[in-house]
């Protein structure tokens, strides 16, 4: 029977590669189907709780093993399938063929096949394959195995977090240094054509130049100085020698005013002629003309 029904549902195209659906990377919702009081499910709660605990987990209660136990899944799977959760897990743990054997049902490969959402197969020991893995979109050898399957590591996500961040942060620091260099380098530029800068540069170059320009005069004069006493001197000695030769040159202008003085020359017999006020040479004087005669003490006309 299990063959025939194997055979049958291959044929129908339920076990294609092709027909499977992917399990989401990252679930936030699931749907456990099995009994809420057996093993399996408090296995898969308790690998929930160490790996993914942010899971929000929805058990649908069903009978595993039976005769009702069929079609009781079948209608577990459908109204989990209209849940709307990432993805669904149904199994059981282990058991004998009987015990399991609801897993091997036509109308639970139906239901598999017709859901929406990925299903995971997740029933009894690694050693018992089921129809029911066939027509899931995944099998897991057991129902922790399932979970450890399609769940991620907390502390996987941990260092992948951490890794994360000592990359983006050394990006980040490393963009941010890039960036200071380029609005570093921008505001140079900015800085050096504005006309503030410039005034800047050249207020310090006035400066520079006022500074030379002092050195060199300082030095000037204190090389002047060591030659003023020299200087002095020597006009000190040109200023007597000058003076000596104005005072020479003005004793014979005195001299010589004193022997053309008239009063002098009146006074060795001299006397002027004059005509109307004005002096005349006396061959100038004519016959029967009338003259003056002054000497230095008296007149005549």
């Amino acid at each position: 029977a299990y063959e025939q029904l194997k055979e049958k549902l291959k044929a129908k195209g339920y076990f294609d590669s092709e027909q499977k659906k992917p399990i989401p990377k990252i679930i936030h919702k699931l749907a456990l189907v099995t009994a809420k009081e057996s093993a399996a499910l408090h296995d898969m709660l308790k690998v929930i709780q160490k790996r993914w605990p942010l899971l929000e987990v929805a058990v649908v209660d069903t009978l595993v093993q039976g005769e009702s136990a069929a079609p009781q899944i079948a209608r577990a799977l459908a109204y989990a399938d209209r849940l709307g959760v990432d993805a669904v897990v149904v199994g059981r743990g282990g058991g004998s063929t009987e015990d399991l054997w609801a897993f091997n049902e036509e109308i639970v490969a139906d239901a598999l096949y017709a859901m929406k959402t990925p299903v995971v197969s997740a029933v009894g020991h690694e050693v018992d394959v089921m129809i029911s893995d066939f027509a899931a979109d995944l099998r897991a050898p057991t129902p922790s195995a399932a979970m450890e399957m399609i769940l991620p590591d907390k502390q996987e996500i941990r260092f992948a977090l951490s890794e994360l961040q000592e990359r983006y942060t050394y990006l980040i620091r490393e963009k941010i240094q890039q960036s200071h260099s380029v609005l570093k380098h921008q505001n140079e530029l900015i800085l050096r054509a504005s006309p503030l800068r410039k005034l800047q540069e050249k207020t310090l170059q006035f400066k520079e130049l006022k500074s030379e320009f002092k050195r060199a005069v300082e030095y000037q004069l204190e090389n002047r100085a060591s030659l003023l006493p020299g200087i002095k001197s020597s006009f000190s000695q040109n200023l007597t020698f000058l003076l000596q030769q104005k005072q020479e040159h003005l004793s014979y202008l005195a001299k010589k005013l004193e022997m053309n003085d008239p009063q002098r020359k009146y006074q060795k017999g001299w006397a002027q002629v004059s005509k109307n006020g004005t002096a005349v040479p006396l061959d100038k004087i004519l016959p029967n003309e009338k003259f003056t005669l002054e000497d230095e003490s008296s007149r005549v006309e």
